[in-house]
């Protein structure tokens, strides 16, 4: 199942990132498409990452169905959901965590954090 499609812009550079598998399951995830063509329209014009950009670890499960902000000094953020547990299911808390980008144009989420870091805004 994929879902949540939200738009990233970098640099010239075009991303959809959306959630992929089951939010009900431990492996709910972040995928991306990335715009390599140029129209929009044809679907071959798309090139999906062979593999998650953003997963659980071994302590946080099922993160996905994100959003993005920047903060008043450029800092982008990735705002999303995971499971309060393994095995959860859809009982989730909200996270947010800064990101960085690749030179082309690709965003570098890293890892989910593990509830009850701070995040502390720049």
């Amino acid at each position: 199942m994929n879902e949540g499609p939200e738009v990233l812009i970098h640099n010239g550079f075009l991303s959809i990132i959306y959630s992929a598998s089951g939010v009900w399951t431990d492996d709910y995830c972040l995928g991306q498409l990335r715009f390599i063509g140029s129209d929009p329209m044809d679907p071959h014009a798309w090139q999906k990452a062979d593999d998650p950009l953003f997963e659980k670890t071994a302590h946080v499960f099922t993160p996905g169905h994100c959003s993005f902000i920047t903060s008043a000094s450029g800092q982008d953020y990735l705002v999303y959901h995971a499971a309060i547990h393994q095995g959860a299911g859809t009982m989730r808390n909200i996270r947010m965590q800064p990101f960085t980008w690749t030179a082309t144009g690709d965003p570098v989420f890293g890892h989910p954090i593990t509830p009850g870091i701070p995040v502390a805004f720049t």
